[in-house]
């Protein structure tokens, strides 16, 4: 569970990241963050979806992404392993399914930005709330180990 909450933190600051710069790009923004990918040389961008591939193709970006990835594949192995539970334990493992659905599709986004700047916005505050919502109802879920 740890595993998908920090990538999933790291995906949330992709999206952030990427709402900023694509944002900064169509209203010629000056933002000492974004100004790297908006204003290559100095210059703004007259395509402002080119900022977005200068954002996904940065260094800093690409080990962020390769992390989100090689966290998913582990979050999927353990996955697998948690596939024959105890009884006792249905409902956690349901809403743990649950947890990972919606793990899935944040950082699909993150990694693969869709559709406009309003549709992108609209859809990482729905996918993170979503993750966030279902992840503290399977905190509630497990039991103490005391």
């Amino acid at each position: 569970m740890s595993e998908m909450l920090s990538s999933g933190s790291d995906a949330e600051s992709l999206m952030n990241l990427t709402s900023k710069v694509w944002s900064n790009a169509i209203y010629k923004k000056f933002d000492n963050e974004t100004d790297k990918y908006t204003r290559k040389n100095g210059y703004w961008e007259s395509d402002f979806n080119k900022p977005l591939g200068y954002l996904f193709n940065d260094s800093s970006t690409k080990t962020k992404t390769e992390n989100i990835k090689s966290s998913e594949l582990k979050v999927s192995e353990m996955m697998k392993k948690l596939q024959k539970q105890p009884k006792e334990y249905e409902k956690v493992y349901d809403t743990l399914l649950e947890l990972n659905s919606s793990y899935q599709v944040t950082i699909d986004l993150a990694k693969s930005p869709q559709g406009n700047i309003t549709s992108f916005n609209n859809n990482k505050n729905e996918k993170i709330s979503k993750f966030m919502e279902v992840y503290k109802k399977l905190q509630t879920q497990i039991p103490n180990s005391n």
